[in-house]
């Protein structure tokens, strides 16, 4: 199964992208900047990660509201 998060720097987990088996291959996810709670994450520094079996990935990013 793929996990994709999207915490902020503290580790806090904002929101839950996917959490799911994929076949091999391509895929997009996009996250409209919406949090767990309902609410509009602020502006500021995010990590998204990825975690396989196989693989774990971090990748900073910077949401501009």
């Amino acid at each position: 199964s793929v996990e994709i998060n999207v915490h902020d720097l503290s580790g806090t987990l904002i929101k839950r992208l996917a959490n799911q088996d994929y076949m091999p291959g391509q895929y997009r996810v996009e996250w409209n900047g919406i949090a767990e709670s309902g609410q509009n994450a602020g502006s500021g520094f995010y990590l998204i990660t990825v975690r396989s079996a196989e693989l774990v990935f971090y990748k900073k990013f910077f949401l501009v509201r």
